[in-house]
């Protein structure tokens, strides 16, 4: 029963980002990341969605938590844990407004970036411990390659399409926590 908990968490964090773009139309949906959308009318609900699926990443180490032993799932989980703090850190400290530069809005971008890189990692670290190939290694490679490379693409992308890529990353990282709980 946890486990639809956490499903229900993490799905309603993702839809809360969705429907916070959906209701925003002051907010170019290709050129702003996600964290901007909280400086909205609406970013109340960037907020709960960054709160959620923080939670969800930790109540997902969490779940695993008793199923192996070894420092590399040591890691893992606890690399899960951080990345779960993290998200839900960049809930209070918002991204900066167009044209703003503040020291706040500097931590967040840089909390954000770690959060970003450090579950890319974790996929990798996931796919040694289970020693993945055939079907169990599609999820978790393709969810991977998706991410990396919009990543990729974000880090040295125009300003102009930087939100499409941020969204790949983040999309592609909030499935593969999905697929881990299930």
């Amino acid at each position: 029963m946890e486990k639809y908990i956490v499903l229900a968490l993490l799905l309603i964090g993702i839809f809360s980002f969705i429907l916070n773009w959906i209701l925003n139309k002051e907010i170019d949906f290709k050129t702003r990341t996600v964290s901007e959308y909280a400086n909205g009318p609406y970013g109340y609900l960037t907020t709960i969605g960054f709160v959620l699926i923080g939670v969800g990443s930790i109540l997902v180490a969490q779940n695993i938590w008793d199923q192996e032993q070894g420092l590399l799932f040591l890691v893992f989980k606890w690399a899960l844990v951080v990345y779960g703090v993290l998200i839900a850190s960049l809930a209070g400290i918002h991204a900066d407004r167009p044209n703003e530069h503040t020291l706040l809005g500097k931590m967040h971008d840089i909390l954000a970036s770690i959060a970003l890189i450090l579950l890319q990692l974790n996929m990798i670290v996931f796919l040694f411990l289970t020693k993945s190939t055939g079907a169990s290694l599609w999820p978790t490679g393709t969810l991977f390659v998706t991410g990396i490379t919009s990543l990729a693409l974000f880090a040295f992308a125009k300003k102009t399409y930087r939100g499409y890529w941020e969204r790949g990353v983040m999309f592609s990282q909030f499935f593969w926590l999905i697929y881990l709980l299930l």
